[in-house]
């Protein structure tokens, strides 16, 4: 799962309206192609499952692209540590927190791998 927060139309301008769309889009369709060759690599059922569920929820604010996708009982958010955290520890960027404040489901928060344990 990924979100998408789309630019709100601007009431005076330069650039066409309809390129935010273009270009938001274009992420929409390389997002969801790079998640399904993540979880498709596995080669096993899990991961075409995993494929065929991938979802990219869209809205004008975060809270609308987190409500647009169809959550239900039972669900779980897991959200990763950015890439900025320590080892084994935990930080949340700008975006992962307004998911994290904004979900309608628990949230499971995983720390940043430890790459010292070999």
């Amino acid at each position: 799962m990924s979100f998408v927060v789309r630019p709100h139309k601007r009431v005076f301008g330069s650039i066409e309206e309809s390129a935010d769309d273009l270009v938001t889009d274009a992420w929409v369709a390389r997002t969801k192609d790079s998640l399904r060759e993540q979880v498709d690599d596995r080669g096993d059922d899990l991961g075409r499952r995993l494929a065929a569920s991938l979802v990219v929820g869209e809205g004008f604010s975060w809270s609308r692209a987190i409500e647009s996708v169809p959550w239900t009982e039972g669900d779980l958010l897991v959200v990763g540590s950015g890439s900025l955290a320590a080892a084994a520890r935990l930080f949340l960027g700008s975006g992962a927190s307004k998911i994290v404040r904004s979900a309608p489901v628990p949230v499971l928060l995983v720390p940043a791998k430890d790459t010292s344990v070999a």
